[in-house]
């Protein structure tokens, strides 16, 4: 009983080493196996033949003290057949293909490259070019899985030349194995420009500064885009290459966007790289219109026109009088304007100027100035009456006119009448019973133009006599009080219409009727007192026509005659009269002149 236990003991101690033998085996090469790590036990490839009981050490299992009986020795648990062993291939990563850069800036890198299916991992080199052009000793600056196939090197200078390398790498089965090397070289960018700025611009110019880059071994090239006629931009298209850090640009167009595009670039051999780019927008000034006309003064007003300004969308007009400050008086989108609110007798001074808006932004181009003299005023009043079958017609000048224009109307249309520098008319002998039509328009002489101003309409019915009822002849005067104008007829024909201011409405009127002249001086004192007030003065000429001191003489004192200064500021009965008309009618009067005061 004892021997048999020994013996199932022997095989059992014998079974437990075999497999181990086998294992190891398996990883062997040939007829030399190669030792594998179990378990941190380096195990060697077993020996067929080897006892039971070397197996029993190397394992560290505990050696039976019963020897194995005749009948079952201890060698036969080696009866059974070893299996073959296992090879491991060693695999080399191809070279990688697609290496390059897909990004470079100034201060990094980004590469790509195909993934290799058979690296595990990914080593990136870096040299930087000699001053001989050439590539001295690289230097690992990064690695990736072999799932990655981009990298990205930063902390690179500007405008250096850099060569990579890379290496696919396998780690596996206790094996490190790697591709051979593929290589790209890159030159990196020039520093971005900070800024940009236009310092100077004018119609046709404009002056654009930006940040200097030093010394970057490189240039500047600058790219332009233009406004066109439908208002979009053109393509960018190159300009010019420049070494220093500004351009002056002259030739341009007035009132025009235009876009520049500036960016460093740095040309290496064959190497080229280039700087973000910076843009600067903006607009040249507008032009000053060419030509601005003061076209003339209509009845209506002053008539201005200028010619057109390239890319104005509108113009503005300013009016300026002597004293006064430039008053914008319109913004028109036309080239030509007529001014209504203008005073005969006013000087003005008119500037003009294109705008148009871009961007929000308002933009003014030059002004043109124009002088234009006062606008040809209607007539303030205008007053007529029949006189010996005779449409007489007088009014009160108007500041600044050459002369007046007489119309008639006749067949519904109004046909010229004549002429004349005085502020009368007296028209040819009519049927007595009819009814005519006159205007009077006064005029000026402008640049060789004749302008006119409105018209104003009178209607009179004509009669036998004059204004008392009878029919002179020769010389006289009339006064018509209601119109604060006196007449003067020599040889029945008018020859002075003037307006005057007669004596003061109540008890200082003029007397009416009919009267002659008494005395003729020149020059004459006048004095005398009324209602507390005394006076004594000398006047240039004077025509008595009364017993209590009325008469016909010139007041330099006045500076307006007409309208209605007699219903409050009238004579003492006498008539005031403008210096000019009394020289007039001073020379052609004698004693005993009819004077009609109505």
């Amino acid at each position: 009983m004892k021997k048999l236990v020994s013996v199932l003991l022997a095989v059992i101690l014998v079974c437990s080493v075999v497999p181990m033998a086998i294992s190891a085996n398996a990883a062997g090469e040939g007829d030399k196996p190669t030792p594998i790590q179990v378990n941190n036990i380096n195990v060697q490839n077993q020996d067929a033949t080897q006892p039971a009981t070397e197996a029993q050490e190397t394992t560290g299992v505990q050696e039976t003290t019963q020897a194995p009986t005749e009948t079952q020795p201890a060698t036969e648990a080696t009866t059974a057949a070893p299996t073959e062993p296992t090879t491991v291939e060693k695999i080399t990563p191809k070279k990688v293909t697609g290496f390059g850069a897909t990004k470079i800036a100034a201060t990094y890198v980004t590469l790509k490259w195909n993934l290799s299916k058979d690296a595990t991992k990914y080593i990136i080199q870096r040299s930087e070019a000699n001053g001989k052009g050439n590539f001295d000793s690289f230097v690992n600056v990064g690695t990736v899985n072999g799932s990655t196939n981009s990298f990205t090197n930063k902390g690179l200078a500007s405008s250096i030349i850099y060569q990579y390398k890379i290496f696919a790498v396998r780690e596996a089965d206790g094996y490190v194995t790697q591709s051979e090397a593929a290589a790209t070289t890159i030159l990196t960018c020039p520093k971005d420009i900070k800024s940009i700025k236009v310092t100077k611009k004018g119609t046709n110019s404009v002056s654009i500064k930006w940040t200097d880059l030093a010394s970057f071994g490189g240039t500047y090239y600058v790219y332009r885009s233009v406004e066109q006629k439908n208002g979009k931009m053109s393509k960018f298209s190159f300009y010019k290459e420049l070494e220093k850090n500004y351009i002056n640009d002259i030739e341009l167009s007035s009132g025009t966007v235009y876009n520049y595009m500036v960016f460093a670039v740095t040309n290496k051999g064959p190497y080229y790289s280039e700087s973000n780019a910076k843009y600067v927008k903006f607009m040249t000034k507008l032009d000053t219109p060419a030509k601005f006309l003061n076209k003339g003064i209509s009845e209506k007003g002053i008539k201005l026109a200028w010619s057109k300004v390239p890319h104005a969308a509108k113009y503005q007009l300013y009016r300026k009088a002597k004293g006064q400050k430039n008053k914008l008086i319109a913004t028109l989108t036309s080239r030509k304007y007529l001014d209504k609110k203008v005073k005969s007798g006013v000087k003005y001074r008119y500037k003009v100027r294109g705008i148009r808006v871009y961007n929000g932004k308002t933009y003014k181009g030059g002004t043109k100035a124009v002088n234009s003299t006062d606008g040809v005023r209607a007539l303030a009043k205008i007053s007529g009456h029949s006189s010996m079958n005779c449409a007489v017609l007088s009014w009160e000048q108007v500041p600044g006119v050459d002369g007046y224009k007489i119309l008639r109307l006749s067949n519904r249309k109004w046909v010229n009448a004549g002429t004349t520098k005085s502020c009368a008319f007296q028209s040819k002998r009519y049927k007595t019973g009819t009814v005519v039509a006159y205007a009077v328009r006064g005029f000026r002489k402008i640049s060789g133009n004749t302008v006119y101003g409105p018209a104003k309409k009178i209607k009179i019915k004509i009669t036998a006599g004059t204004a008392r009822g009878s029919s002179p002849t020769g010389t006289w005067v009339e006064v018509n009080i209601n119109t604060q104008t006196m007449y003067m007829y020599v040889k029945n024909k008018l020859y002075v219409s003037t307006p005057v201011v007669t004596g003061n409405v109540g008890d200082r009127a003029t007397s009416k009727g009919t009267h002659q002249v008494l005395s003729k001086k020149s020059p004459a004192r006048l004095r005398g007192s009324y209602g507390g007030s005394s006076w004594d003065t000398t006047v240039n000429y004077w025509l008595g026509f009364t017993g209590n001191g009325q008469g016909l003489h010139d007041a330099t004192w006045r500076s307006a005659f007409g309208g209605s200064i007699y219903k409050g500021n009238g004579s003492h009965g006498c008539v005031n009269t403008p210096l000019s008309a009394m020289a007039k009618i001073y020379a052609k009067a004698y004693i005993g002149m009819p004077i009609f005061v109505y």
